[in-house]
């Protein structure tokens, strides 16, 4: 696999940057941004590897679930998750383990892909080195790209099939060459069982190769629209097989908990709402400003910079569309622009999230183009400071101000977890006294999925705690936070029991409200992102208050 990479990375990437890119010894400012453009694809390689390749994570609730369900279901049941990842990945964790790093692999991969395909799309969309590095810097350096390349989720892979398909659209499109078209239906026919959001993009490519084929010949335009109606089908029956199955009130369920779609909860109307959301997504090549901590920052100033940063990407996409329209730049209006506008016309009609949602990680390729090409109206070429300055202001300088952690851990719309510690803690608990019968062990309701995948599934883990852990508790997994009390009295009212806790929030509220009778805390553990509480009888058993004051901290809980 490596050596494989490093060949992509010689000749399909530095080697082409060096036969395309303006020569460095011809003016400063092409060989200052060709260097930072080396830069930051290698620092975006090296926060993908970490976290991957070293200093690895495991597997959070999202993630285990996903990865019990390719053995315990058929993958057609698998309703809104991709067939072709799916398959894939099962094939891998059939053939070396289902382990994270296994299953992880095919977004890491993609992942490395897209950060070394976006120079090459960057070469072919834009004509101004400044528009060029910004658009690399943008994918390089996305925590949501970065983030996601050590999830098992297919968002990576979504992001890279959308760069690959573009890149190769233009090639056709530019150059006429018949390869092109080749890799850029296969690529098409391929994809759409990896990434089902391909299918927004696959209306502006499709139109632009069937213009360019119908020019080229009756045999390119034949294959064009047979691979057309094959991907037709193929979504046709991924429809009868998958996505017909999805329960009727899904999209009020995911509106309700994520606002991506409207609901008749909203205060305000489909537009104005839809609005707000599209703005909130077409600034996602920014979102790293949620992120940012800064000891000299006042909390109010750090919120009036994110502010004034989601304005900027705002303000260079409406730039960017705006020089699209004025330079007639069809071609790039086709591939670019229409996207978007279906994914608005999709959720309208229910069938597709809108907003700064982990669905929509793809959407950065299309709005991070659209805003680089505010900085590509033709002019003559600037200086090297002007070059640079749309990618240090909105990109670089950031980071450099406000990075801390530089993707230790998975921050935006997922995170990481410790969960294999908390098992280990466990198992080398000793027992309350030689002879005791096993302990009672509760699992929040976040923390089923990722016990019973590591100590079944995760052949690695369960081999070094699963049969201990058997030994030492009685395991009942709680399905609501509520019912955490009934579930740790259950034991009677001797002896000792255990819960593991994703969220400590909620056990807190109910200990404070009295909620668990007799029990009294003797131990809490903080194992890295889980905490293991010990409880025992004893005192007389507390009926709950009556009429407590809610705190807004309490109210926080419930919604959550």
């Amino acid at each position: 696999m490596s050596s494989s990479l490093f060949f992509f990375s010689r000749f399909s990437l530095f080697s082409a940057l060096r036969r395309r890119w303006p020569s460095a010894t011809l003016n400063t400012a092409a060989g200052v941004t060709f260097g930072l453009t080396v830069l930051v694809v290698a620092l975006g390689l090296v926060l993908r590897a970490r976290g991957y390749l070293f200093e690895r994570s495991a597997f959070w609730l999202d993630e285990c679930s996903w990865a019990m369900r390719i053995f315990d279901r058929p993958l057609v049941q698998s309703l809104i998750r991709p067939i072709g990842f799916l398959a894939v990945s099962k094939f891998l964790a059939l053939t070396f383990s289902n382990t994270e790093t296994v299953l992880r692999w095919l977004p890491w991969v993609a992942g490395v892909a897209a950060t070394l395909t976006a120079p090459l799309l960057a070469r072919e969309l834009f004509r101004r080195l400044g528009a060029r590095v910004l658009f690399v810097a943008v994918i390089a350096l996305s925590p949501l790209a970065i983030d996601f390349s050590k999830e098992f989720k297919p968002y990576s892979v979504s992001l890279a099939l959308h760069l690959g398909l573009l890149l190769l659209t233009l090639r056709y499109v530019m150059r006429e060459r018949r390869r092109d078209l080749a890799w850029a239906l296969g690529l098409a026919a391929i994809g759409s069982t990896f990434a089902q959001d391909l299918v927004l993009a696959f209306p502006g490519v499709f139109l632009l190769l069937g213009f360019t084929a119908r020019k080229r010949g009756r045999a390119e335009l034949a294959a064009t629209s047979a691979v057309a109606l094959l991907i037709i089908a193929g979504l046709a029956l991924q429809y009868f097989l998958m996505w017909k199955h999805l329960p009727p009130d899904h999209t009020e369920f995911w509106g309700k908990k994520y606002n991506v779609f409207h609901t008749p909860h909203e205060p305000v109307g489909y537009l104005r709402w839809s609005l707000g959301r599209f703005e909130d997504m077409i600034a996602m090549p920014g979102i790293r400003r949620t992120l940012w901590s800064a000891g000299w920052l006042s909390p109010v100033a750090r919120h009036r910079l994110r502010g004034v940063d989601e304005l900027a990407w705002a303000v260079s996409f409406a730039a960017g569309v705006v020089v699209i329209v004025w330079q007639r730049r069809v071609r790039e209006g086709v591939l670019l622009l229409l996207p978007l506008v279906l994914l608005w016309v999709f959720n309208r009609a229910g069938f597709w999230p809108l907003g700064a949602f982990r669905t929509n990680v793809f959407t950065i390729v299309y709005s991070g183009a659209v805003a680089a090409t505010a900085f590509d109206a033709r002019a003559a070429e600037p200086s090297t400071w002007r070059v640079l300055a749309p990618v240090l202001v909105l990109v670089v300088l950031p980071l450099a101000l406000f990075e801390r952690s530089w993707h230790e851990h998975k921050r935006i719309f997922t995170y990481d977890s410790t969960f294999p510690r908390a098992l280990d803690w466990l198992a080398a608990k000793e027992p309350e006294s030689p002879g005791a019968p096993p302990a009672l062990l509760v699992l929040d309701r976040r923390s089923c999925d990722p016990f019973r995948y590591y100590t079944r599934y995760n052949q690695r883990v369960a081999r070094r705690v699963a049969d201990l852990i058997a030994r030492k508790y009685v395991v009942k997994c709680s399905r609501a936070d509520e019912a955490l009390p009934a579930d740790l009295l259950a034991a009677g009212t001797v002896g000792r029991r255990f819960a593991v806790l994703h969220v400590t929030r909620p056990f807190d509220r109910l200990l404070r409200r009295g909620r668990f009778g007799n029990l009294r805390v003797v131990q809490r553990e903080d194992v890295g992102s889980h905490t293991i509480v010990a409880l025992v009888p004893g005192w007389p058993e507390r009926k709950p208050p009556v009429n407590t004051p809610v705190s807004d901290e309490e109210v926080e809980d419930e919604a959550d």
